[in-house]
């Protein structure tokens, strides 16, 4: 029954689906590679945004706090206002620096 047969038939075919199945597993391999490199880049893309945005929005949340043109004016004329009053000061300063060096000299004038 068996030796009716045609085994090389047989194996002829089975090579041949062989052949053709490895061919198209490579067909994917070589087609696919690209994708998954460009899922790749994708990927670390999107981590990129991501980084980027996140710096933006610590940025953006800095910049609330940063005084605008109005608040530096204001911050201006505060600032001469106390330039002005430190002068004063310092003349007044200077005037009793002055009466005590007389007194000290009076002092000594009058001890010796």
């Amino acid at each position: 029954m068996f030796d009716d047969i045609n085994y090389s038939g047989a194996k002829f075919w089975l090579d041949l689906a062989q052949v053709v199945f490895t061919a198209l597993i490579g067909l994917y391999v070589l087609v696919s590679k690209p994708t998954k490199q460009n899922k790749q880049a994708t990927a670390a893309l999107k981590e990129t945004v991501e980084a980027q945005e996140k710096r933006l929005g610590t940025l953006e949340l800095k910049m609330e706090y940063i005084p605008d043109q109005d608040e530096f004016h204001k911050l201006d004329k505060k600032v001469s206002e106390l330039v002005g009053k430190i002068g004063n000061v310092h003349d007044r300063m200077r005037s009793v620096d002055q009466k005590l060096d007389l007194l000290i000299e009076n002092e000594l004038r009058g001890k010796s």
